[in-house]
């Protein structure tokens, strides 16, 4: 167990130092002097003190950019780490183009200097560069965009009759099919938003299983659904009865994690509820390969304090809380994506007002 966990992070031997630095944000990691203790010997002699070197590990982390910006949204595909940065929709008397760009596997962020449309509830496919997107366009008309090349080029898509507000879900599964979920329905396309179907639905879609599976929630707790949000059914024997609404979720090994005000929650099919954070939870995704090494969040500590959390496994037996400075962070980090590769984790946080990309390397 804690083999693997050195592996993907570095746990086992890595202490974290924090740093500020004026105009950039810089967190340092550092080899620590905790030292393993070998049983002693039969003549009774004093143990003697081994190391293993970390094979993996985070490195010093930097504010990518800080921009104007209502939220922003960040996802993984085959390129790098898209982003699109929003306004919002009536914060501008006028709908300009929002930004978007991609942040590389060198963790370098290049800016398209004129995206189609401001882009709110975004999707990515990490096995290919397409990116499905909700948002408007300059001419204020909400619509579904799709780009094939990592947000290069873009074309729009018109939206499936009934859907008339922004979709707030968006999900890709593992072939290519698109669902998204606003206003009691789930809509799905098949063909990348030529054509979409609709069916009534009595849950929130959180998230997709690689099986298919696609998870939900409702007032009595989380639900899962085997066609496509028409018929769900309790998760884990209610186990999720107690959990307030997420604000996202993510499928991870056999159970599903959940981020919230009741924390960073993991629910497994027997019902177990295990809290890898207690902290109000802002966004959560899973890293590495072929996806789903390890977990990242976003959460907020009781004492107002903004942490990226890093899990190795999900039995929460190695979970790293890494502070970070309020003086490099919006005013009030209320809204937060998050995405991972195996070589970086990149951070979206946001006040409603202004937006700060944070990248975190993770090194191999």
């Amino acid at each position: 167990m804690f083999k693997l966990a050195r592996r993907i992070l570095g746990f086992g031997n890595l202490g974290l130092v924090v740093g500020l630095m004026i105009g950039g944000l810089v967190l340092a990691s550092c080899a620590g002097s905790n030292a393993s203790r070998e049983a002693p010997t039969p003549s009774r002699e004093a143990p003697t003190p081994s190391r293993e070197a970390p094979t993996t590990r985070t490195g010093p982390a930097a504010v990518l950019d800080r921009r104007v910006g209502g939220q922003a949204s960040v996802v993984v595909t085959a390129d790098g780490i898209f982003v699109a940065i929003a306004y919002g929709m009536g914060d501008l008397p006028t709908c300009p183009a929002g930004l978007d760009g991609l942040v590389d596997a060198a963790g370098r962020l290049g800016w398209r200097p004129e995206p189609p449309a401001q882009l709110f509830t975004v999707a990515g496919r990490a096995s290919d560069s397409n990116v499905v997107a909700d948002g408007v366009g300059t001419d204020c008309r909400p619509a579904p965009f799709v780009s094939t090349d990592a947000g290069v080029g873009w074309q729009p898509r018109s939206r499936p009759d009934g859907f008339t507000l922004p979709m707030p879900w968006l999900g890709w599964d593992a072939g290519n099919r698109v669902l998204a979920w606003t206003d009691g329905r789930v809509f799905e396309t098949a063909d990348l938003g030529a054509t979409w179907t609709s069916r009534s639905s009595s849950a929130r879609p959180l998230a997709i299983a690689p099986d298919g599976r696609l998870f939900g929630w409702w007032a009595r707790g989380i639900v899962t659904s085997t066609d496509g949000g028409g018929r769900w059914l309790p998760y884990g024997l209610d186990a999720g009865a107690s959990i307030g609404q997420p604000r996202a979720a993510v499928t991870w090994g056999d159970g599903l994690v959940t981020a919230g005000t009741d924390g960073l929650l993991r629910v497994d099919p027997a019902g177990n509820r295990l809290v890898l954070d207690d902290g109000d939870a802002l966004a959560v995704a899973t890293g590495g390969r072929p996806g789903s090494e390890f977990l990242v969040a976003v959460s907020v500590a009781t004492d107002g304090s903004t942490r990226l959390v890093v899990a190795a496994q999900p039995d929460a037996s190695v979970v790293e809380r890494i502070p970070l400075p309020d003086a490099a962070l919006p005013a009030r980090p209320a809204v937060a994506g998050i995405a991972a590769t195996s070589s970086q984790i990149v951070l979206a946080l946001g006040d409603g007002q202004t937006v700060v990309l944070i990248r975190v390397p993770v090194i191999r």
